[in-house]
Parts: C-alpha cells; sequence; structure tokens
C-alpha cells in the first residue's frame, strides 16, 4: 500500500508495494508523482480511481498489467497478464491511499483452514502481547485476503482498548504521519461489543452511532472480540461484503488470538510469582539468619551468665525479625496487584496512616488533598512506608509534608534526603542505610505505584530533605 498527497506524490509506501512495482526500497517513491512511478498501462484505471475519490471518498476496481510494458516495470518474468485488484480511499488527513494486492486471489478454504492451524501454534508459543497480536493481522492478511485489519488488546480488567497492530492499510487512514491507531474508549459502539463478547458484522458501518473511530472511510466492519483481552477489527471500504467461510475463519482467529493472550498473561503471572517465590526463599534463608544469629547468641549467654542485660539485644533483634518478617509477605503476596480500586482522599488515607506510627516527636503535615483513584489499603501502605522511611532516616522530630502539585501526589520531610547517585537504588529489595531497617519498604513502596500505574520519582525537598512523587495518581486537586 502507499499514500499520494494532493499533488499525487508518494508520502509513504511499504516494502510490498514498491517490489511490486520494481523498487527495493520504497523510500526510492517519496515525493515522486505516481505517474512517473506506475506502469502507463495502470495510468488508466489509478487515475480514473483518484478522481472517483475526489468525488465519494472511496473506490473499488482491478487492473490488468502486461510484463514488459514500455516503463519497464512489469508484474513478472514471463508474458502473462496478471490482474491487480486496487482499493483507492480518503484518509482523514486528506491523503489518497492506494491498496493493491495481486490478481492471485485468496487462497482455497482448505489451504486456509491449514494455514489457521499452523499459525495457532505460532500464537500459542509467544508470550509478548504485540507479537501475537502482530502475528493474528499477518494472517488475517496474507491468509485471508483482508487489508484493512487491526487488534486492540486490553490492559488489565478496565481501561480503553489500546492498538497493537494494524495492518498498513489501516493505520494510513488515520494518518499517515503517526501510524498509529486511536484508543477505544468507553461509551463507544466497538467497545460496547467488546464489553458483550460477541461477534459483530455491521454494514453501513459509516452511519453507525458512537463509533471509536468516526472519521474511519470503512463501509463494512466485522468486529470479533477476543475474549476479555481485546478486539479485532476487519474492515471494507468499498462497497461489498464478507464471505460467510471469511467471517467465520476470521472469528476463529479471533477466538484463537484471545486465547494465546489469556495463556501470556498466565505465564507472565507465574514467572512473576515464581520470581517473587524465589526472592522470598532467598531473603528468608538469608536476611533472617543475621537477627537470628544474635537471638541464639545472646540467649546463650544470659542463660551461662544469669546476665539478662543480654535479653535487650534478643528483644532488639526479635523486633527486628518481625518487622522483616512483616514485610517479606506483604512483599512476597502483593507483588505488583492492586485490590478494587476506588475514588479516596489523599489527606483521609495519610491521616489514616499517620495514626498507625508509633513517633511523639515527629509530625505530619497535610498542606493539600486530592482524589486518587486507589486500593485504599495500598495507598495507605504507601504512606505508611514513607512515613517510617523519613523517621529512620531522619530526626527523632522530623517533619514529613503530604501535598499536591497537579495530577501528582508527593510526600517530602526535611530530614538528611537521598544524593541524587543513590536515587536510582533506593527502591532495590534490601537497599538501607539504617542498620536497623529492612531494606523493603521503598522496593514495597514502587511495587504499589507501579500496580497503580502511576510514575514514581525522587528528588529533594525544599528543606533539603527527601521528596517522593507520584505522577499521574491525582484526579482533582482540592483545598
Amino acid at each position: 500500500m502507499a499514500a499520494l498527497d494532493p499533488e499525487g506524490r508518494f508520502v509513504f509506501a511499504n516494502g510490498t508495494y514498491g517490489g511490486m512495482y520494481g523498487y527495493d526500497d520504497p523510500v526510492a517513491l517519496l515525493d515522486e508523482h505516481w505517474t512517473d512511478c506506475l506502469p502507463t498501462v495502470e495510468h488508466g484505471v489509478v487515475r480514473e480511481g483518484i478522481e472517483a475519490v475526489g468525488r465519494t471518498g472511496r473506490w473499488f476496481g482491478r487492473t490488468r498489467v502486461q510484463s514488459g510494458d514500455d516503463t519497464g516495470r512489469g508484474d513478472g518474468d514471463t508474458d502473462e497478464p496478471t490482474g491487480r485488484r486496487l482499493t483507492i480511499v480518503r484518509a482523514t488527513s486528506g491523503e489518497t491511499i492506494l491498496v493493491v494486492r495481486s490478481g492471485r486471489g485468496p487462497l482455497a478454504y482448505e489451504d486456509q483452514l491449514a494455514a489457521l492451524s499452523e499459525a495457532t501454534r505460532d500464537l500459542f508459543a509467544v508470550e509478548d502481547p504485540r507479537v501475537i497480536a502482530k502475528t493474528t493481522v499477518n494472517v488475517a492478511q496474507n491468509v485471508f485476503d483482508q487489508s484493512f485489519v487491526a487488534v486492540w488488546h486490553q490492559e488489565g480488567d478496565s481501561g480503553p482498548l489500546r492498538p497493537l497492530a494494524g495492518s498498513d492499510a489501516v493505520r494510513v487512514l488515520t494518518g499517515h504521519e503517526s501510524l498509529t491507531l486511536p484508543e477505544i474508549q468507553d461509551g463507544t459502539f466497538e467497545m460496547a461489543v467488546f464489553e458483550r463478547n460477541e461477534r459483530v458484522l455491521v454494514e453501513e458501518f459509516e452511519s453507525t452511532p458512537d463509533r471509536a473511530h468516526p472519521d474511519l472511510p470503512l463501509s463494512v466492519v466485522l468486529l470479533v472480540p477476543l475474549g476479555d483481552q481485546g478486539l479485532l477489527m476487519a474492515g471494507i471500504p468499498h462497497a461489498g461484503q464478507f464471505g460467510d467461510p471469511t467471517v467465520e475463519l476470521l472469528t476463529i482467529l479471533g477466538r484463537n488470538a484471545g486465547a494465546a493472550f489469556e495463556q501470556a498473561a498466565q505465564r507472565r503471572e507465574l514467572r512473576e510469582r515464581n520470581e517473587r517465590l524465589d526472592e522470598f526463599t532467598s531473603i528468608v534463608s538469608h536476611d533472617l539468619r543475621s537477627p537470628l544469629s544474635v537471638i541464639m547468641a545472646n540467649a546463650d549467654l544470659a542463660q551461662e551468665t544469669g546476665d539478662l542485660s543480654f535479653l535487650d539485644d534478643v528483644t532488639a533483634a526479635a523486633t527486628r525479625m518481625d518487622r522483616l518478617i512483616d514485610e517479606l509477605l506483604t512483599l512476597s503476596r502483593q507483588g505488583r496487584d492492586i485490590g478494587s480500586a476506588e475514588p479516596v482522599s489523599l489527606g483521609t488515607v495519610a491521616h489514616l496512616a499517620w495514626s498507625s506510627i508509633a513517633a511523639p516527636d515527629a509530625t505530619v503535615s497535610v498542606t493539600g488533598t486530592c482524589t486518587v483513584e486507589a486500593d485504599p489499603e495500598r495507598l495507605q501502605t504507601v504512606l505508611e512506608n514513607l512515613f517510617r522511611n523519613a523517621i529512620d532516616h531522619g530526626r527523632d522530630d522530623v517533619t514529613i509534608t503530604v501535598g499536591v502539585e497537579g495530577d501528582c501526589f508527593f510526600v517530602a520531610d526535611d530530614g538528611p534526603g537521598i544524593p541524587p547517585d543513590r536515587r536510582d537504588t533506593v527502591f532495590e529489595r534490601g537497599y538501607t542505610t539504617d542498620g536497623d531497617g529492612t531494606g523493603f519498604g521503598l522496593a514495597i513502596v514502587e511495587r504499589i505505584a507501579e500496580a497503580h500505574g502511576w510514575r514514581i520519582d525522587v528528588t529533594e525537598s525544599d528543606s533539603g530533605g527527601a521528596r517522593f512523587e507520584f505522577h499521574g495518581a491525582c484526579d482533582d486537586e482540592t483545598d
């Protein structure tokens, strides 16, 4: 496929299009007028199509190409004439889109079934969602002869459907500059189809209300939900229909792709759980050994000497082990998962978190609050860990500030701060500069922030202490 500007010069061409006309590198077509690049035998049909697109927005036809024409750019090594199917549409950004398919026609039904079976094995062999989506698009294009096809995917259990892969034809229709498909948002026709999990074949698509992409010039559209994972779309820009076998095969492809997405997600979750289990096992076997050794040694000394002062070290080591185990369980059980998110007040949760901290000389000041879409318990865990971190690394009378700036909330203190060269390592598991610390508090903070989709930054507070910023967390700011 290719795209022409209003003057008829190429602004985009993929490798297949260039190769069809004898150009090894499609870049050579850019800025050239189409009449200088296409065989003269095609000029009449292409010109007719471009003129029709100016009136109707779309055109569909067929060319006959004879090898050895006067341009020297034939369509093969033989003298047999070869047909090409040509679709021309007008993109939303004003470009003219040429989609050319060879005259070989679609594969036989039996061959399509065999290719679908082979492709399904490929789908289940990979884990990357983008590879699954790209494979699905490639099968729809090359096996089922669909030029206008795309796949959207939903991350998690809610939110928009985000584009993962699309054919050149459908991407260029949305604007050749970015080659990026828009998201499918709540309240759109396509999102409703996805939520119902029902295949839909839509005729006269352009008159369908609440379309996610109202400017996409497609006449007939097939929407196939990929289970609860995403949506497959195939479209026809000209007057025409999907044959019943094609609809059924695309539906099978979509269902298989959905199952592949689900299996890939389960694989990733299992791997992450195994990694957390390995991490937990490593910590239990290593980090708990030190305080346990202190307990055993001082208990023996107290028993041998009768000096109960040795039990002070036993109590301190046992307290550290208790805190270490508590944070280990939090780290291993919670991971990057969160419970049900709901709108909560940052200020309210900050006061709840502070009430659980035993630090009579320290103070917390909430200078601003906002509504946060969060798991309330996990948000409280974040704040509790940041408060403890400020107290453990600062003075007994440290002052902690919770505030809001735009879509970001922050927790700052007036302690010694974190040197710039250490800010990239403070979230690593086990990192601490406090001999009594566990090194897991900030690792827990980072994981919970990532689970909510927030970006966390570490910088310096106005008083020279540490400042932790959570970008993308606040919906609105209130006094």
